[in-house]
């Protein structure tokens, strides 16, 4: 070995620990800089022509662990999940409330049971009847206020959606970037374990916010993938985006298209990754705002419905004393000249009383609609001519019109007043029973049939919401739900009060399926299937904003799914009557009696100090009323006051095990954080101990290459 081999040697050494020293001085600088991961210098001998030529550096290696950091970054996803729905949560406890907090919903239903217990006691004071007007009052004002909240957070739920999306779209172009950088430096043999360590960075950052999964190629390039398997990075970013929502409203979903889908890559309905979202922080706030919120809505649309159905039937078969001058009806009717209906069972009382709620006159609805036009079934518009001309001739005149689809009658002679009740025959006197009302509501076919008339025609309704009949639904079914041999009709009223076939849809297969058959028909209306809890609803609605009737052609559709008018939107428009806010007076509280001892063979009569209503409104607080699945609620039978408990139990039952989970998962990512931390942290004390050791290395060499230097001098001596 030659003198001049010796040095170079030597030399190699020299620079080779120098590298090594810069690296320790590199890790020392970043011993707290986040994300920084200890930088290991790997040595090698250097050969040249089969012979030993010193050592060189091999490569500058990270200490990471990467299945471990797979592993933190897929529990990161987790709990940013989890996380991103505490805020929510919070809100909704504010809301919402306890069962026994005095602003809870559960608490305003109660005291309005207490009202109508009161006015059942008194029912002719003022002070009870009012009570009660401003406890229902309460109620529905509540309602509209808890749907607001809810509409609020979901509406700030895809607003945050949007924010996250946007990062995850940053860090994407960002490891794109990387990528390109590590690939260059790579190949011109420069160090990339900077570049890795903010490449990683950025991937923790994503994990947070996405599910992800990844590999590395050879060319040290990663490739960024969902776990449902939608690239996001290959070479380059896909990209991923999202449109801001203007508004939201308890009928805004997803399914339906009022909220903007999320794109990866080119925005086609195929690269809609909404409800493929696994995990991270996007995953929380997607759940949040179409499956938690939207069930609570269901859930309180559910209350407000049934609520509203009890309550109107109640009213509606009693009377407000001595009886009323003015009825409006609330249902609103496609065409009134051809939609007809008759008496399945029992019939209906009209009677006119004075102002001290004596009989002016009575007669059997039936009877008279016989006798003007024949047997059933009759036209509407028939059925209010037949009541109109009976006014004109026993009221001293009066009106039975159809306004805008909804019946509506009015007295001429201020001093009489109209009365009705449904009785199990058509002889006076008969037995008080609601009468079954068959409707044909596509003017040939019985399509519904309903329990009580004053009630079918919305006369007397306590709480009114006027959203119309634009959107049905069924109830919330298995997702592997099947359909077979069904098909329905579809009529709307065209915007003018004229009975429009739309068409007739054969409908089988799965609820997507029949979503399908319905949309491709093109008819004026729209299907989704919409999901809810633990299944999913078949929605449909009328493109227009029209009215529909919707027939059961043939099949069992309509028995087998629970499909009517949809309650979604009652929670948000319920309110009381509007006549009986400003006048509580006319609040029903006793009935039509009957007595045979007055008159001829027995008369009708009204008396003010009559409880039955009162007391049937008591009751129905204290009764168990049937609740269909909403939600997370399935199907259940309750009081209103149960059921209302039931809704603020789920939403703090959801809020704490959401605590609960953070917890848990926190001190999961904690304890695989700490792992990684002190795989890849800088350990001062091994940093330090590596620095004496290059030191020596490096002195030794240096020490080499001076006594070089004197043998180099001691042979230029010699040769002089």
């Amino acid at each position: 070995m030659s003198i001049t081999h010796a040095l170079n040697v030597a030399a190699g050494g020299l620079l080779a620990t120098q590298t090594a020293l810069g690296t320790i001085s590199d890790n020392v600088a970043n011993a707290n800089t986040p994300g920084y991961s200890r930088k290991i210098v790997q040595f090698e001998t250097n050969v040249l022509a089969g012979v030993g030529a010193g050592v060189r550096i091999a490569d500058v290696g990270r200490a990471v662990d990467e299945e471990l950091m797979r592993d933190l970054r897929d529990e990161m996803s987790d709990l940013y999940a989890i996380d991103s729905k505490t805020t929510f949560y919070n809100r909704l406890q504010e809301v919402f409330g306890s069962p026994g907090d005095n602003s809870s919903i559960a608490h305003t239903i109660s005291q309005l049971s207490t009202a109508f217990e009161q006015l059942s006691v008194t029912p002719e004071r003022s002070l009870e009847q009012s009570e009660v007007v401003r406890w229902a009052q309460n109620a529905a004002y509540q309602l509209q206020d808890m749907t607001d909240s809810i509409q609020d957070l979901r509406k700030q739920a895809d607003n945050s959606i949007h924010q996250t999306v946007k990062e995850i779209d940053n860090h994407l172009a960002e490891i794109a970037d990387l990528n390109h950088k590590i690939v260059r430096n790579d190949v011109a043999n420069n160090d990339t374990s900077a570049l890795r360590d903010k490449r990683d960075m950025a991937l923790n950052e994503l994990s947070k916010l996405i599910d992800i999964t990844y590999f590395e190629r050879s060319n040290g390039e990663m490739s960024v993938f969902t776990k449902g398997g939608r690239v996001l990075v290959d070479e380059e970013s896909v990209g991923i985006a999202h449109n801001l929502g203007a508004s939201v409203s308890p009928v805004t979903t997803h399914e339906e298209g009022d909220f903007s889908p999320i794109y990866v890559g080119e925005k086609v309905t195929s690269n809609d990754i909404t409800n493929d979202v696994q995990g991270g922080k996007l995953k929380g706030l997607i759940d949040m705002r179409d499956d938690v919120l939207q069930g609570l809505q269901s859930e309180l649309d559910e209350l407000a419905g049934t609520l509203r159905d009890v309550m109107n039937a109640i009213h509606n078969r009693g009377v407000a004393f001595p009886g009323q001058q003015s009825m409006s009806g609330t249902t609103a009717f496609l065409d009134s000249s051809a939609q007809r209906m008759d008496f399945g069972s029992g019939d209906t009382r009209l009677a006119v009383m004075d102002g001290d709620g004596n009989q002016v006159a009575n007669a059997s609805l039936n009877t008279l609609l016989t006798a003007d036009h024949g047997a059933g079934p009759w036209t509407l518009d028939q059925v209010s001519t037949t009541i109109d001309n009976w006014l004109d001739t026993n009221a001293g005149g009066g009106t039975a019109q159809f306004v805008d689809g909804k019946l509506q009658i009015n007295l001429d002679n201020t001093s009489n007043y109209l009365t009705l009740r449904d009785e199990s025959g058509s002889a006076a006197g008969s037995d008080m029973q609601d009468a079954t009302i068959n409707f044909y509501g596509d003017g040939v076919n019985v399509t519904d049939t309903h329990a009580g008339f004053s009630d079918f025609f919305g006369l007397n309704d306590f709480y009114t919401e006027d959203l119309g009949t634009n959107i049905y639904e069924t109830g919330i079914l298995s997702s592997n739900y099947s359909e077979s041999g069904s098909a329905l009709t579809f009529y709307d009223d065209n915007g003018n009060g004229t009975l429009t076939n739309l068409g007739t849809v054969p409908i089988s297969g799965t609820l997507e399926n029949m979503a399908k058959q319905i949309n491709d028909q093109n008819i004026g209306v729209r299907a989704t299937v919409v999901t809810e809890g633990d299944g999913k609803r078949l929605r449909i609605t009328n493109e227009a904003g029209n009215n529909m009737e919707i027939v059961q052609a043939n099949g069992n559709f309509k028995s087998n799914t629970g499909f009517d008018v949809s309650n979604v939107r009652v929670a948000q428009s319920l309110g009381v009557r509007s006549d009986l806010e400003s006048t509580p007076s006319n609040i029903s509280r006793g009935i039509l009696r009957w007595d045979e001892s007055l008159g001829t063979g027995g008369e009708y009569y009204v008396s003010a100090g009559d409880n039955k209503i009162a007391s049937d409104f008591s009751s129905a607080f204290n009764s168990q009323q049937t609740f269909s699945g909403a939600g997370g609620l399935g199907g259940t039978s309750g009081t209103f006051n149960d059921y209302a408990s039931s809704i603020i139990a789920l939403s703090s039952s959801q809020a704490a095990n959401n605590k609960l989970d953070v917890e848990i998962q926190s001190s999961l990512v904690n304890s695989l954080s700490h792992r990684n931390d002190s795989q890849k942290g800088v350990n001062l004390d091994e940093e330090l101990s590596q620095l004496i050791l290059y030191e020596q290395a490096y002195s030794a060499a240096a020490r080499i290459i001076s006594v070089i230097q004197t043998m180099f001098e001691t042979l230029e001596g010699a040769v002089r």
